[in-house]
């Protein structure tokens, strides 16, 4: 059984060939290439690498001034989903960039 109080740090999923997917792929608000990999979840609080969006560097600063509900609905986005689409491409074998919608 697992003592919930001796874990000090959730461990964080890194996945360095998703990261370069993301990498590859356009901002979700500009359609330009060059872009940061967000992470919904903080690497701190042990976020996964498989939830990631591709943001331009002005957009990720945005993102993280305003907080995620603020961001979603000035850009009609919703990240999660966002993130959970460009899941299901790079695992179902689509290694090609992914239109953002």
């Amino acid at each position: 059984m697992v003592d919930f109080n001796d874990l000090t740090k959730i461990p964080r999923t890194t996945n360095w060939d998703y990261m370069a997917y993301i990498k590859q792929q356009p901002c979700l608000i500009s359609g330009h290439t060059g872009v940061d990999p967000h992470h919904l979840k903080t690497v701190a609080a042990g976020g996964s690498d498989f939830c990631c969006v591709p943001l331009k560097r002005r957009y990720h600063s945005e993102l993280h001034n305003c907080g995620l509900t603020a961001f979603e609905k000035k850009h009609h986005r919703n990240l999660w989903y966002e993130a959970w689409r460009l899941l299901e491409r790079w695992h179902c074998g689509d290694k090609q960039t992914v239109e953002s919608v």
